[in-house]
């Protein structure tokens, strides 16, 4: 009987004077007379998917670890602030972030189960970035929790109405959900030049293979306000 995934680590059993065989013993001499163990004492199949799940899992965090560091940086591009007129405040740069996260989402929502798992993973690392930065900033131990979620929930309140305006027929939609997050209702000509801008890096998002994309390897268009896609 082939033994579990987790055997071939086993160091062999060190005798002892002690008159109770030990349980590696017990699995030896019980696969040598051909019986099969208890699921709960044998390294079993269940084991080997148990492994497979963690370390599927931790290949997914680096790769979402490794695209919300392409997220930020495309948030941080200086011309956001200084044409794109985006606040260059604690509540401006999580704007950006927020409107970049949601179009790397948005793209690997189309992937099926993996590109799924893929944003779901980019979510917890974008999280573990907020709780990160609002401890770095001073915030009480007992206040974060509840900053985090509120951040968490402004979060997927910018993608419904993001996702929305990419899917309207003009750009007014965008732009006035632009105006309402990024602008705080202030209006504001580079709304519409910034909506114009998402709608290029979404098209351009688009066309990168699905491959590619369900792996997380996103790239983002610089922000020129006078950029069309060809």
């Amino acid at each position: 009987m082939q033994r579990g995934c987790l055997a071939s680590g086993l160091s062999s059993p060190v005798k002892t004077k002690s008159s109770r065989p030990s349980l590696q013993d017990q699995v030896f001499k019980i696969e040598a007379a051909g019986s099969t163990l208890p699921d709960k004492t044998r390294p079993n199949q269940r084991n080997c998917k148990m492994l497979d799940w963690f370390t599927s899992r931790s290949r997914y965090r680096r790769k979402a670890e490794e695209l919300y560091g392409a997220v930020v940086a495309a948030a941080r591009q200086p011309a956001l602030f200084s044409q794109g007129g985006i606040p260059d405040t604690p509540e401006g740069r999580f704007e950006a972030v927020a409107l970049f996260l949601f179009l790397a989402v948005d793209r690997l929502q189309r992937e099926g189960a993996d590109g799924e798992r893929m944003g779901q993973r980019l979510i917890e690392v974008f999280v573990t970035d907020m709780d990160d930065n609002l401890r770095e900033m001073g915030v009480g131990d007992l206040s974060v929790p509840k900053k985090v979620q509120r951040a968490t929930n402004a979060f997927y309140e910018r993608a419904l109405a993001y996702r929305a305006g990419l899917k309207a027929a003009d750009s007014d939609e965008l732009a006035a959900a632009l105006t309402q997050f990024v602008y705080k209702g202030s209006p504001s000509a580079r709304a519409g030049q910034l909506g114009h801008y998402v709608r290029n890096v979404a098209a351009r998002l688009a066309q990168i293979p699905s491959v590619d994309a369900s792996a997380g390897q996103l790239t983002f268009l610089p922000f020129h306000v006078t950029e069309a896609i060809t």
